[in-house]
C-alpha cells in the first residue's frame, strides 16, 4: 500500500511539473507569436508606404491591419493608429524622414476618419441645405447637435464606468499575483515533500 501511495505521489508530482511546463510554454509561444505578428504588420506596412497615392497606402495598410487582427494571440490588440505611430517611431529612429512624413499624413487621415467635429457636421448640413432646403438643414443640425451631446454624455458615463472597472481590476490583479505566487510556492513545496 505504501508503494502505491509513493507511485501516486510521484505521478502527481510529475503531473504538476508537466502542467507548469505546459503553461509556461503556452504563455511564451503566445507572447512570441504576438511579437511576430506585429513585426509582420510593420514589414507589410513599410511595403505599403512605397505606393504613391495616399488612397492606395490607406487601403493597403487597412488590409495589413485586418490580417494582423485575425492572427493576434490573445494579447493586447492595438488600434491601427497605435500601430502606425509605433512604426513611425521606428522609422524615425532609422532616419528616413521622407517615409516618416508620408506615414504622418496617413496617421492624420486615420484620425480624421474616426473624428466627428463641427466642420464635418457643417459640411453635411450645407449639402442638405443645397439639395433639400433650409428647413431640412435646420432639423438635421438640431438632430446632430442633440445626438452629439447625447453621445458625449454616454461616453463620459462609460469612461467613468471603465475607470472604476480598471481600478477594481488593478486590485484584483495584485490579489491574483499574490495567489499565483503562493500557489506556485505551494506546488514546489508539495513536489519537494514528495521526493523527500
Amino acid at each position: 500500500m505504501e508503494k502505491l501511495l509513493q507511485y501516486t505521489d510521484f505521478l502527481l508530482a510529475i503531473g504538476v511539473i508537466l502542467l507548469w511546463v505546459f503553461l509556461i510554454v503556452l504563455f511564451l509561444s503566445m507572447w512570441i507569436g504576438s511579437k511576430y505578428t506585429k513585426q509582420k504588420f510593420f514589414k507589410a506596412a513599410r511595403k505599403s508606404l512605397e505606393f504613391e497615392k495616399n488612397e492606395d497606402i490607406l487601403s493597403e495598410i487597412r488590409n495589413d491591419f485586418e490580417v494582423y487582427r485575425k492572427h493576434m494571440f490573445g494579447f493586447k490588440n492595438s488600434s491601427i493608429i497605435e500601430l502606425c505611430q509605433e512604426l513611425e517611431q521606428k522609422i524615425k529612429l532609422e532616419g528616413d524622414l521622407v517615409v516618416v512624413s508620408k506615414l504622418n499624413k496617413i496617421i492624420t487621415s486615420f484620425k480624421d476618419e474616426y473624428k466627428f467635429d463641427d466642420e464635418k457636421m457643417n459640411e453635411v448640413i450645407e449639402n442638405v441645405r443645397n439639395k433639400s432646403g433650409k428647413g431640412d438643414a435646420r432639423k438635421i443640425r438640431e438632430y446632430l447637435i442633440r445626438l452629439n451631446a447625447y453621445t458625449d454624455g454616454i461616453l463620459y458615463e462609460k469612461d467613468r464606468h471603465l475607470i472604476d472597472i480598471q481600478d477594481k481590476l488593478t486590485r484584483r490583479k495584485w490579489v491574483s499575483v499574490i495567489c499565483g505566487i503562493v500557489g506556485f510556492v505551494g506546488s514546489i513545496a508539495s513536489i519537494y515533500s514528495i521526493f523527500k
